[in-house]
């Protein structure tokens, strides 16, 4: 973890953070430094559906618990965070920590994913793929009704 490190920011201190060496931090980091210890989503000027998962007790606003159960879940998925600050939306499955069943469910539906778009072998995926839903399901296993069987999901669960 990184030292802590405060700049003024809009008439107070605040935790500044650079890398996602510097994002570390908010999990110690004391709510009395927080910029913000609630915002509503509608405020924020990021995806939506990324918004939608940050926010589990679904109330319309990001609170501190939320976004330390978010990262939590982020460097449990993630065996290598450095890209982290490069703004990509591109994933590559090297950088998925399998080691347990989180990530280990994650690689197996990228790779699911990228097989439904006939991309079998591809090392990365991006936001994109992940969101063709219209390509992922007319190339999946399914029985003509949009319905994917049980056997198919089996390497999911």
């Amino acid at each position: 973890m990184s030292r802590l490190t405060f700049r003024k920011y809009g008439g107070s201190y605040q935790l500044r953070i650079h890398d996602a060496a510097d994002l570390e931090n908010i999990r110690v980091l004391d709510e009395v430094h927080w910029a913000a210890t609630s915002i509503p989503i509608d405020r924020l000027h990021c995806d939506r559906a990324f918004t939608a998962y940050v926010d589990t007790d679904n109330n319309g606003r990001i609170r501190p618990a939320e976004i330390k159960a978010a990262w939590a879940w982020l460097i449990q998925v993630l065996a290598d965070r450095h890209r982290l600050s490069q703004g990509s939306d591109v994933l590559r499955l090297q950088d998925i920590d399998t080691h347990h069943s989180e990530g280990q469910k994650l690689h197996a539906t990228a790779e699911l994913i990228l097989k439904n778009l006939n991309m079998q072998g591809e090392k990365e995926i991006s936001l994109t793929q992940v969101r063709d839903v219209q390509s992922i399901m007319s190339s999946a296993a399914n029985n003509g009704d949009g319905i994917i069987p049980p056997e198919v999901t089996s390497s999911l669960i």
